[in-house]
């Protein structure tokens, strides 16, 4: 190394990538880039041996957890505030007991001087609003500032000196989880204020949990007077927004700059007239990525008619739509397939699952193999009700002209050896880089096991990913896949298959499946924190 790049071209590519594997390349990697990264673990003990060397002029990044600091731990940490070296850090101060007295001492940390990135998490420390307005000082001459305050005792008043975050001269990216605390209508309102950033560029708001309604949210979307961000995510998962909400929030059309915006409305009491407002995000001028959730929300049908209007999206690139357990079945499916017409989406990934799609619904979303301009499609369609048609249905995506990315989530549903062995033609895609088939408490055996074998035999397959757990693939099946493992020239190979001597029932599994959806259905016509109880057996958990 040290004849083909001079040494500080070797650090700025370090600094840059801002971790310590480039000093483990060799010997004069490590002499001169040695301690310039640190990652480690804090407690007090610790933090008061190694106070000498995080200040070190040397130290660029410093990335550390902490455990068990407390106040006087919190205080050891402002002695960062002396280095003249640190541009990054990163600080996970979960459950610290840090308290405001804690979290107060670390606003010295805008004293550094050279720091230009500052990561926090101070999740579950007993935070209240004399906190907060300490906090609030950090973003002095940050450019990007990451502050995660979940699971405090933020309110109102700690939300409107947060809002001050916004004021940073130089603060181009902000993300503020202010997740599980008590900020209600007010505190959003003062939120709204950080509008008035001329340099803010990356916004992302996370009120999950909170005690934010319509109101609120109406003052929310004042945002849209910002000339200067074209990144924004609002997460109002679990308020009590309903219709009137969703309307409001489709002003940020007007939003001149933004090109991606995420919005997440789950578990709010969202019905197919707010679906139908939210299309309105159509008409944005610079909308190239829309990410917007709705699950457990009523939508059904009709709402993902309308959300099908989203094809219009003159720039739209890449679209995320996520229905879980809206009511949705085959006409909603049918509906949404619309957004073949998309003339210039690139990337779209439709969570389905744990709704009511059958055949017929899945049938209508194959003929997403039209959509020429399509390079990464993912399909959520587990806790369904897809049989070995529907599987046979989506083996027409292999005909997609542009696709190089297909994961296809079938799991808990009646796919059988039938549809396995339709879906290894998939092979035959030809462009296909990247493929995921989870089809995990389906009623696969041993023969549809071994004709997925086949898809080792794809010309131009790097990647795949395979999930067979719970079903009936037994040692022949097992052969298969070893087989397959030995053999398959794939740069990244995944595979989960059932632990042997476990008898699986598929069949019946599913119809226990079906049986908790329906009763699911009929507990769902309630609103607020009974929607909690919504949950089937086995989801994953990142629902």
């Amino acid at each position: 190394m040290p004849s083909v790049l001079p040494a500080d071209v070797v650090r700025h590519i370090s600094d840059y990538v801002g971790c310590a594997s480039l000093s483990h390349t060799c010997k004069w990697a490590w002499e001169i880039l040695q301690h310039r990264h640190l990652h480690c673990r804090l407690d007090s003990t610790i933090l008061s041996q190694r106070s000498a060397q995080l200040t070190d002029d040397v130290v660029h990044t410093l990335s550390a957890t902490c455990t068990d600091l407390g106040i006087v731990g919190a205080r050891g940490l402002q002695l960062l505030g002396l280095s003249t070296s640190l541009r990054t850090v990163s600080l996970n101060l979960r459950r610290c007991n840090l308290g405001d007295e804690g979290a107060g001492g670390l606003a010295v940390l805008k004293d550094i001087w050279c720091l230009h990135t500052l990561e926090l998490n101070l999740s579950s420390n007993s935070i209240s609003c004399t906190g907060a307005e300490a906090l609030a000082a950090l973003a002095h001459a940050l450019h990007t500032l990451e502050l995660n305050l979940s699971s405090n005792s933020i309110s109102c008043t700690g939300a409107e000196a947060l809002a001050a975050l916004a004021q940073g001269r130089s603060l181009q990216t902000l993300v503020l989880n202010l997740e599980y605390n008590a900020v209600s209508n007010s505190g959003v309102t003062e939120l709204a204020a950080m509008r008035h950033s001329q340099v803010l560029t990356s916004l992302a708001l996370n009120l999950g949990y909170n005690r934010v309604g319509d109101v609120g949210v109406e003052a929310l979307v004042a945002l849209q007077e910002s000339r200067s961000i074209h990144h924004l995510v609002v997460n109002l998962e679990f308020n009590t927004i309903g219709d009137r909400g969703a309307q409001a929030l489709s002003a940020f059309q007007g939003m001149p700059a933004l090109r991606n915006l995420s919005l997440n409305l789950r578990k709010n009491r969202v019905t197919k007239d707010g679906a139908e407002a939210l299309v309105a995000l159509r008409d944005s001028r610079a909308l190239q990525d829309f990410t917007l959730n709705l699950a457990f929300t009523d939508v059904a049908d009709s709402g993902a008619q309308a959300l099908a209007l989203l094809q219009k999206a003159p720039r739209l690139q890449a679209l995320t739509l996520n229905l879980l357990y809206c009511g949705i079945g085959d006409s909603g499916a049918q509906a949404l397939a619309a957004l073949i017409a998309a003339s210039s989406l690139s990337k779209l990934t439709l969570n389905l699952e744990c709704n009511r799609v059958g055949t017929v619904g899945v049938e209508a979303l194959a003929a997403l193999t039209y959509a020429h301009a399509l390079r990464v499609l993912t399909l959520h369609l587990s806790y369904n009700r897809v049989s070995n048609e529907g599987a046979k249905a989506l083996v027409a995506l292999r005909n997609a002209p542009s696709l190089v990315e297909l994961a296809l989530h079938l799991a808990h549903n009646c796919v059988g050896d039938e549809g396995a062995q339709a879906l290894a033609r998939l092979k035959d895609a030809p462009q296909l880089r990247t493929l995921v088939l989870d089809m995990g408490y389906n009623r696969l055996g041993d023969a549809g096991a071994i004709a997925l074998g086949a898809l080792k035999d794809s010309a131009t397959l790097q990647s795949l990913t395979l999930d067979l757990g719970y079903n009936n693939v037994r040692e022949e099946g097992r052969a298969a896949m070893a087989a397959m493992a030995e053999g398959a020239p794939l740069q990244h190979f995944k595979l989960l298959l059932p632990k042997m001597g476990v008898d699986v029932d598929p069949p019946a599994r599913v119809g226990a499946v079906f049986q908790e959806t329906q009763r699911g259905e009929a507990a769902h016509e309630s609103k607020g924190e009974q929607q909690t109880s919504l949950c089937l057996p086995g989801w994953p958990e990142q629902y």
